[in-house]
């Protein structure tokens, strides 16, 4: 069985004062950059012909102001490759920003993916808080698109999940349609951002930042599908360039009952 492990890791940039929450995420690239000068080459090699990312990475500022990176290996092979490496990073340089970076604390975590597919038989609740904490796009018929539906949403997470674990590369269709016939959003709190395509580039990727809750309504498995997937998210990151920073989320569930209201879409 696969674990996922997440490593978090606390920046103390040299010669820099107080950074505010979109220049810390605004790191991503640079951070990717540091990643793959860290791991075997061979393996980046290997990362690049992938036809989906075994991790995640972003950084963000805590509820102190302390900037942490945070990657989330989704597979025991990333998790020796990318995970091993990086635990051992003392210092590093994010050259592109000209900026020397010390590691404070770093915290590992590593869960079964069992635990995971566990929630779908799980009580819970069917209303899930999902925040997104780095900026977030979907690419859709060859266009961006800044406005979350639970249908791109949730069709990103079960197709990432499937080549992931299952090896498939397309989401099953029916059971996409179920959750999407079964799911509200009930509510949202979201700003659009602008994300540069290269670290100081010029091209913008349009994107959204902030929160939204979903209301799940059919079978109790269905919410608990919803659920996993959602807490997949957390570590697999949700939409585009989530090995660069974006995508980053987070969620909790609640056991309030939720009921469709008239006139809601999808």
């Amino acid at each position: 069985m696969e674990h996922i492990t997440t490593l978090k890791m606390k920046l103390k940039p040299l010669g820099k004062g107080t950074l505010s929450g979109a220049q810390v995420f605004s790191w991503g690239p640079y951070m990717q950059g540091v990643l793959m000068r860290t791991i075997d080459s061979r393996y980046a090699d290997e990362l690049h012909g992938m036809s989906f990312n075994p991790y995640s990475q972003y950084c963000y500022l805590d509820e102190g102001g302390t900037i942490i990176w945070r990657i989330s290996a989704l597979t025991d092979q990333a998790a020796d490759q990318i995970i091993t490496p990086l635990q051992k990073l003392d210092s590093f340089e994010i050259h592109s920003a000209g900026v020397s970076v010390e590691t404070d604390r770093v915290e590992t975590e590593s869960i079964r993916l069992k635990q995971l597919t566990d929630l779908i038989t799980t009580d819970q609740g069917n209303k899930a808080f999902v925040q997104f904490v780095t900026p977030a796009s979907f690419k859709c018929q060859g266009n961006y698109v800044n406005m979350p539906s639970v249908r791109l949403v949730l069709q990103n997470l079960l197709m990432h999940y499937s080549k992931t674990y299952e090896g498939r590369g397309e989401a099953d269709q029916e059971t996409l349609d179920f959750i999407v016939d079964h799911t509200l959003i009930t509510s949202y709190n979201l700003r659009s951002h602008y994300v540069p395509h290269v670290a100081g580039a010029g091209r913008k990727i349009p994107s959204f930042m902030g929160k939204m809750t979903f209301g799940v309504y059919g079978p109790p498995t269905m919410s608990g599908l919803v659920r996993m997937l959602l807490r997949f998210g957390e570590f697999s990151g949700v939409g585009i360039k989530t090995a660069m920073g974006m995508g980053g989320m987070r969620c909790a569930f609640s056991d309030k009952p939720t009921r469709p209201v008239e006139g809601q879409v999808a």
